[in-house]
């Protein structure tokens, strides 16, 4: 994963902006400029479609950041049916 690109929650179908990571957990912003500290899980896939992408920015524009911090999940069944999606 690198920073500045955009990848697809494979749960939650929501695209993400990659922002940061440290040695525990990924940070992503959302399309609605939520910044999201989420632990390293490998259920994300990079999205290259341009109109996609396009669309994602132009919903972010204007918005304020918010910042969520979520708890681990444990259990791979438990990470994979995890699906908020953050307003």
């Amino acid at each position: 994963m690198k920073e500045g690109l955009h990848y697809r929650d494979k749960r939650t179908n929501e695209i993400l902006l990659f922002y940061h990571f440290t040695r525990s957990c990924h940070m992503f912003i959302n399309q609605n400029n939520v910044c999201i500290d989420r632990p390293k899980y490998n259920v994300y896939e990079r999205v290259t479609d341009k109109k996609a992408i396009q669309d994602f920015e132009e919903s972010r524009k204007g918005k304020s950041r918010k910042n969520v911090r979520e708890k681990p999940l444990f259990g791979w069944d438990v990470v994979m049916n995890f699906n908020t999606v953050y307003d």
